[in-house]
């Protein structure tokens, strides 16, 4: 049963590099990619949840997935978060993959029955609450990457959210024209106005810095470029748009099928230097060293 879960979660960590790479890669070769414009001013992607940032490889792919989709809303939801909130994704609406590393413990993501004929018996006791934490045979929490499937705001249908309508409409016509705090009241503004409030949420960022790349090699300026772009989108500042070649295309997309490719750790890489975050930056440095003695490659490419 534990190797079945391995095999399980190695699987879903395969089948997320391999879309969002090549999400990102293709987005370069087409010419639709969000580093190949240029651009200002803060605008990035949230949880509509938490209303804190994605980060790293989970921000530029979902910002991809908003210039590729036409989607204007900055806030992403998952579906169970959207049904906490009585809220309905509307029908065929794909979602786009997130992953996660889990520091304090994966988790359940909804209560866990008994299963009756390879169905959940909902009339039987919980074997395992929402939010309770994962354990292996030992009773040792399971720490590692997880992943989820989120929506934009836009492919949510409100209007079935009645209860959310009707408290909207009660509250915006108050004295100020000021919105509530409530469920559902802050995605029914213009997405330019939303964005508009933006603020970078780093206290350490600051415009200008970035991940240098080390030499000329594809994946280092790609490295920067990345950088660069995030710090653009988080502190507002001016980015120049990069236009890769027809070998450094190539190059990149030798990295989709690789699982020992360092593309995405290299994205991590070049958040936490845009944002000013170097202690965590030199953190992963040193475990990356760490999984390289142990070869562990997880962890290497990660």
């Amino acid at each position: 049963m534990e190797k079945k879960k391995e095999e399980k979660s190695e699987e879903g960590k395969n089948q997320y590099s391999v879309t969002v790479k090549s999400a990102i890669i293709n987005a370069l070769k087409n010419g639709n990619s969000v580093l190949g414009e240029d651009r200002k001013g803060i605008n990035f992607s949230v949880n509509y949840n938490s209303q804190t940032a994605y980060m790293g490889v989970n921000q530029l792919y979902l910002n991809q997935a908003r210039k590729d989709n036409g989607f204007k809303n900055p806030f992403f939801l998952t579906s169970t978060e959207a049904q906490d909130r009585k809220m309905w994704i509307k029908d065929l609406q794909k979602g786009f993959p997130i992953g996660y590393y889990c520091a304090d413990g994966l988790k359940y993501k909804q209560d866990i029955y008994p299963l009756v004929d390879g169905r959940p018996d909902k009339s039987q006791n919980i074997i395992h609450k929402k939010g309770e934490l994962k354990k292996d045979m030992d009773g040792k929490v399971i720490i590692g990457y997880d992943y989820s499937q989120v929506f934009n705001l836009e492919q949510v249908d409100l209007e079935k959210n009645h209860t959310y309508r009707k408290y909207f409409k009660q509250n915006s016509e108050g004295k100020s024209g000021e919105f509530t705090e409530s469920p559902g009241a802050f995605e029914l503004r213009p997405a330019e106005k939303i964005i508009s409030e933006f603020q970078c949420p780093f206290k350490d960022a600051k415009k200008g810095e970035f991940y240098q790349a080390k030499d000329e090699s594809t994946l280092e300026v790609f490295t920067q470029k990345t950088s660069e772009y995030f710090n653009s989108i988080f502190t507002g500042a001016e980015y120049k748009a990069w236009e890769p070649t027809k070998e450094q295309i190539a190059e990149l997309e030798s990295h989709i099928d690789n699982n020992k490719s360092p593309l995405l750790g290299k994205i991590k890489d070049a958040n936490f230097l845009a944002v000013g975050d170097r202690d965590t930056y030199d953190f992963i440095q040193k475990r990356r060293e760490l999984a390289i003695q142990k070869n562990n490659e997880t962890e290497i490419a990660m």
